[in-house]
């Protein structure tokens, strides 16, 4: 089965979101194995021993890039791997992404600096009056105005490690001078694109969650929701940023593809994919 995601020319925003749904829903088995990897666990700590979410949470900083990278695999090798097989070839590069990993954070951290201070202050302002919901909806929004471009850049960089064969901060570099070459309205666009499938969902999903535990008292719909929430950020999310990825460095950076990735131990990008066959 070749894949949708070898990427041989620019593509439109439309045509990047059906090639991710596409890679999405035809290797949904593995994407799926690899959700669980991280869902399941978190689930189960989430219901029945939350005392150790603290614990949890500091253990899937060392394992979430090497999950992610492992559903970049799944999303661009010629032939759908096996779970462990996309894990395998994601561990060759892990080093490079547990530091592209701490890099995106700083981003992060820079973009919510600028951001941070308004819209604390507003959420503070509107939440007396719509409560836990009015004030995660309102930080969608809000985010969703002012940090398309900042995400687009986090969103890029591990797939420009993973299939570029880049180091971490080359891949940061990179990332940066992609979204300049896209100029301000696109960056924005492929951005927004980006959190459609990532943070917005994930906010949603969260402020449901807290109301409906809180009104069936019942911690298994948080649960529930975490695992809904790990299948949105690390099996969509990522396959929409590895598109968007790709197509970026076609359309900035030529068509060489393959040649680019020749020196990369691990599955290699077909050239042409225009069509998805079994």
């Amino acid at each position: 089965m070749s894949v949708p995601a070898g990427i041989d020319r620019p593509l439109s925003i439309p045509e990047i979101v059906d090639r991710a749904v596409t890679i999405t829903v035809r290797r949904w088995q593995t994407l799926a194995v690899i959700v669980l990897i991280q869902a399941l666990p978190a689930a189960l700590v989430t219901t029945f021993a939350p005392q150790y979410a603290t614990i949890w949470t500091v253990v899937m900083l060392f394992v979430d890039p090497l999950l992610a990278a492992a559903v970049i695999v799944t999303a661009t090798t010629p032939e759908m791997p096996s779970a462990g097989a996309a894990l395998v070839s994601a561990a060759r590069r892990y080093r490079s992404l547990f530091v592209a990993q701490l890099l995106t954070g700083l981003i992060a951290l820079g973009a919510a600096l600028i951001v941070g201070i308004p819209l604390v202050l507003l959420s503070g302002l509107i939440g007396a009056g719509f409560g836990a919901i009015g004030v995660s909806t309102f930080a969608a929004i809000a985010i969703a105005i002012v940090l398309p471009t900042p995400n687009l850049v986090i969103a890029i960089i591990d797939p420009i490690v993973m299939l570029e064969n880049m180091t971490a901060g080359d891949a940061v570099g990179i990332a940066f001078r992609r979204a300049r070459n896209a100029g301000w309205w696109r960056s924005w666009r492929l951005g927004l694109t980006y959190l459609a499938f990532d943070l917005l969902p994930t906010y949603a999903l969260m402020a449901a969650g807290q109301q409906m535990a809180r009104l069936a008292h019942l911690p298994i719909v948080n649960a529930v929701l975490d695992m809904l929430t790990s299948g949105i950020t690390l099996g969509i999310g990522i396959v929409v940023a590895t598109v968007i990825s790709l197509e970026m460095r076609v359309r900035y950076d030529g068509s060489d593809l393959v040649a680019a990735l020749q020196a990369r131990d691990g599955p290699q990008l077909p050239v042409d994919t225009e069509s998805v066959t079994t």
